[in-house]
């Protein structure tokens, strides 16, 4: 059976051209506004749905965001042709996107984005399926790491003092709150520590963090992330969506109220994943951003390795893997 797919944009030539490229692979539903999408999938069980952010009715965002409530398992995508930062921010904290892709799409990248959605979907359903199947008392076989839930913690990396401090208040009693400057050091909280959820700023010590978090992801997909940043950037969030696949991504500095409530938020998730693992296939990044870098020489000093982060993802995948490895050998 084809897996279905919804495509939801005001402009009909547009959706023409969708359904040409996606017709023989999917069976294709198309809307031209967020309301008649929304009887779509209170009918038919869409696996993937891609919207179009400006419509006129309803925004793409808040489609996504009704979608999320209707039918959390639909894996959502928004295809945008604006640089919108508002809208970006949205797709994240509200609608929880799997991808953010733009207009003029590559046709090949969205081919192959829909394609990872549909997979992630079929995987949904299958560890729904077989919760559902599985007799009262039977305990899962892929079992979480066996770890205190109590000492769970939290890592800040970056220099904001006032977001370490407030969140060491709120919620040190219940979740150590640790903290860095440096991603090196992360790598070394994260080795000692239990660390479920990360508070990352987006550039630390003049480095992009979007590698280190899909990194952490691809390692253990577990972890929540949130992302602060001082810089309104439209391409910082879509990278953040697809390749870190970060849980919010909040002002730096945030409204503490709104911290507070996100780390909750985060910290609730964490142990949602905990509990059913399988529930991460929804946030794999997209780690295409990375397919030409070279494995670096083994022969090349560590620490100069650990101070060039940003330009040895695969180090840092395979570190990452060995941190993740151990703890779960103990």
């Amino acid at each position: 059976m084809k897996a279905k797919l919804l495509l939801v944009d005001d402009e009909s030539r547009i959706l023409i051209v969708l359904k040409a490229i996606f017709g023989q692979l999917y069976d294709v539903y198309t809307a031209t506004d967020g309301v008649t999408a929304l009887e779509i999938l209170r009918t038919t069980d869409i696996n993937v749905l891609v919207s179009d952010q400006r419509m006129p009715k309803m925004l793409g965002t808040e489609l996504l965001l009704q979608a999320k409530e209707l039918k959390p398992d639909v894996i959502r995508i928004l295809l945008t042709g604006y640089a919108d930062f508002e809208a970006s921010m949205a797709s994240v904290n509200e609608g929880e996107v799997f991808r953010y892709l733009f207009k003029p799409w590559d046709t090949h990248k969205l081919v192959n984005t829909v394609a990872e959605a549909v997979k992630v979907s079929q995987q949904l359903i299958s560890a729904h399926l077989e919760a559902d199947q599985r007799p009262a008392g039977v305990i899962d076989q892929q079992q979480p790491i066996q770890l205190d839930v109590q000492k769970m913690s939290l890592l800040v990396i970056g220099d904001n003092q006032e977001v370490i401090s407030f969140l060491s208040k709120e919620f040190t009693e219940k979740h150590p709150v640790y903290s860095c400057m440096h991603l090196a050091d992360a790598m070394d909280n994260l080795k000692q520590h239990y660390i479920g959820v990360v508070i990352a700023e987006a550039t630390v010590n003049g480095v992009s963090t979007v590698k280190f978090l899909a990194a952490l992801r691809a390692a253990n997909p577990t972890i929540v992330t949130l992302v602060l940043s001082a810089h309104r950037d439209v391409t910082l969030i879509s990278d953040m969506i697809n390749s870190g696949q970060i849980f919010r991504f909040l002002p730096n500095p945030p409204g503490m109220g709104i911290l507070r409530l996100s780390a909750k938020s985060a910290i609730k998730q964490h142990h949602v994943f905990k509990k059913n693992p399988l529930l991460t296939a929804r946030i794999n990044g997209d780690l295409s951003l990375f397919e030409d870098e070279k494995e670096p020489s083994e022969v090349k000093d560590r620490a100069v390795i650990k101070n060039d982060i940003d330009n040895s993802f695969v180090w840092l995948r395979r570190t990452f893997r060995r941190v993740f490895n151990a703890a779960k050998a103990h």
